[in-house]
């Protein structure tokens, strides 16, 4: 008597489909790592292109950061501690860099550093912000906003406004007549008279 092995063949379609999923999925994950890989490279070029900088060497940029010297740095002094900024900008004359970092990993905050440049050319305010779904953080901030709401603009005869006072660890080094500031090592107001700083209070 001859045994015979019965082959359900109902089953070949399932068999080839399992095979063909198999084959097709291992060549999408490899098309899927080789573009992954692109996008990482791209990603790499615009960085290097436009002056990126990622939020882990934030740290290291801050410690640099704090060296910089209020209304005596020039804008040599600034790329020799930092680098190149990202973009430069003027308004009315006086300058602004900016620095962008882009987050990494879980981090979905946007930090940007600006500094600003009084009509001196001297680096006159820092500050590194920090924004995301909760809103904007200061993350660190130094010397007298030259643009923007809280700016020492001067009025019309050429002095400083008297409503724009900033809190410094010492005298402003390129100050206007009126200008008032709040020394945050003595805590007491000063006016520069044109000629010497008078305290106030």
């Amino acid at each position: 008597m001859i045994k015979t092995k019965i082959f359900n063949l109902s089953l070949l379609p399932a068999i080839f489909f399992a095979a063909a999923t198999l084959s097709t999925t291992n060549r999408s994950f490899a098309q899927s790592k080789e573009q992954l890989d692109a996008v990482k490279k791209l990603q790499a070029d615009v960085m290097k292109k436009t002056r990126l900088r990622t939020t882990d060497t934030l740290p290291d940029f801050i410690k640099n950061l704090k060296s910089i010297k209020i209304g005596s740095d020039t804008e040599d002094d600034v790329i020799s501690q930092l680098g190149e900024p990202t973009s430069k900008n003027v308004f009315f004359g006086k300058k602004s860099w900016r620095y962008d970092f882009t987050s990494t990993g879980d981090d979905l905050g946007t930090v940007v550093c600006m500094i600003e440049y009084d009509l001196n050319q001297k680096v006159a305010n820092i500050a590194v912000t920090k924004a995301g779904m909760g809103g904007v953080e200061m993350l660190y901030s130094q010397g007298t906003p030259q643009l923007g709401p809280n700016a020492a603009s001067p009025n019309a005869s050429g002095n400083i406004n008297l409503m724009s006072v900033s809190a410094e660890a010492s005298a402003p080094a390129s100050p206007k007549e009126g200008q008032i500031y709040f020394n945050s090592t003595d805590k007491h107001f000063y006016g520069w008279n044109g000629t010497v700083w008078k305290q106030l209070d």
